[in-house]
């Protein structure tokens, strides 16, 4: 469904929840400045994004330090393992019942549908369309065309070419746009050129792989911002 504006520019409603600076975009931010932390701490042993992270997650909680309520407004997220095991299991059901839906949402964005939506955001409808066409494609997991031990083996070429594997798992950033080969999408770029060579038998080169993932960045500044500015900037 469309984002309905809360009467602030930057604001906006959806299924009852406002989304505002406050409580939203701000709250995105302070999460992409824990996010981007480079380093380790003292021991040398845990990356430093790992614990600020760890303590955003915790300021947005009030009580229950299981349940985030401070992002968004009427919304909650759920950190305990076995409650998310537990509404994962459960969303099939839930959606065939028309229980639950999902929405155009990555993560912890809610995206404004100015560039089309995920499939994850899709209907039912939608969905019994498209998923004949991607089972075929993949062969329908039956180990036809690609198995386990194919996909170690052509992960385990890549990383064998590799000296450092950054460890932040911050995979979208500026470099994405400005400089690919410095960009953390290194990950993003292997299980693209995987996915050619099992969906369409085709090769794509480094160059190429860059661009696919920086162009997903692309594609997720003007989705990530308000509609309005959206509109206006790009």
């Amino acid at each position: 469904e469309a984002l309905e504006s809360s009467g602030c520019c930057c604001g906006f409603r959806l299924n009852d929840a406002e989304f505002g600076i406050n409580n939203y975009f701000q709250r995105l931010g302070t999460f992409a400045k824990a996010a981007s932390s480079s380093g380790f701490g003292d021991d040398g042993t845990v990356a430093k994004f790992r614990v600020k992270l760890r303590g955003w997650f915790e300021d947005q909680t009030d009580g229950d330090p299981n349940i985030g309520t401070k992002f968004g407004a009427n919304t909650q997220m759920v950190y305990s393992w076995s409650d998310c095991k537990q509404r994962m299991t459960s969303m099939g059901d839930r959606i065939s019942q028309q229980t639950l839906k999902r929405e155009n949402e990555l993560a912890l964005v809610v995206l404004n549908n100015s560039m089309g939506k995920f499939g994850l955001g899709t209907s039912n409808k939608a969905h019994s369309i498209v998923r004949p066409y991607l089972a075929h494609l993949f062969d329908c997991a039956e180990g036809e065309g690609w198995t386990f031990q194919r996909l170690q083996s052509q992960f385990e070429g890549f990383f064998a070419d590799l000296d450092i594997l950054d460890h932040n798992l911050v995979t979208r950033n500026v470099f994405d746009l400005l400089a690919p080969s410095k960009s953390k999408t290194i990950v993003t770029q292997m299980v693209l050129k995987i996915l050619h060579r099992i969906a369409l038998d085709m090769d794509i080169n480094d160059e190429e792989a860059k661009e696919l993932t920086a162009m997903q960045t692309t594609d997720l500044l003007p989705m990530a911002c308000p509609l309005q500015c959206a509109k206006t900037f790009f």
